[in-house]
């Protein structure tokens, strides 16, 4: 068996019809999300946006990030946590290092996390911004907030 990792921003719908491996999911808030995006591009310019916006097969500009869901952060977090015809584990974030144990199970082999640490848009992007993103994204982040903090699924138990 081959212990390979990928990492991907793909859809569900894009997994290969013989993939056989488990999948990890890991989601945080989608304002979050956005604003990690609207630092990234103060740090790493305009080249990473559009590279990133590719990834996540973006439907809108950076323009528009402040004003809807335009890297597609609700179809992912539902197409990933509702398949079922894989090994999944779903991940919310911020409760990653408590269910490290459950990583661990799933996976078959015992994960050291390094330390968490704090995220830093502040330094990067303004108060009126930050508040724009919290607003854009408030039911979605209400929507994430409210589903549990890990989803453990395995294709047999249909």
């Amino acid at each position: 068996a081959s212990n390979r990792v990928y990492k991907t921003h793909a859809l569900p719908s894009e997994l290969p019809s013989d993939f056989s491996g488990r999948i990890v999911f890991v989601f945080g808030l989608a304002s979050d999300a956005a604003l990690s995006v609207a630092s990234c591009k103060v740090r790493y310019g305009d080249a990473w946006v559009s590279e990133h916006f590719h990834h996540l097969r973006a439907m809108g500009s950076f323009e528009e990030l402040g004003e809807r869901d335009v890297l597609r952060f609700e179809e992912q977090i539902d197409g990933w946590t509702k398949l079922a015809r894989h090994d999944i584990l779903a991940l919310r974030y911020d409760s990653l290092w408590d269910n490290v144990g459950v990583l661990s199970e799933f996976l078959g082999f015992h994960i050291v996390l390094p330390e968490q640490r704090q995220r830093t848009v502040e330094k990067y992007v303004d108060q009126a911004t930050i508040a724009k993103f919290k607003a854009t994204y408030d039911a979605l982040d209400r929507k994430i907030m409210a589903m549990p903090g890990y989803i453990l699924r395995h294709k047999d138990d249909r």
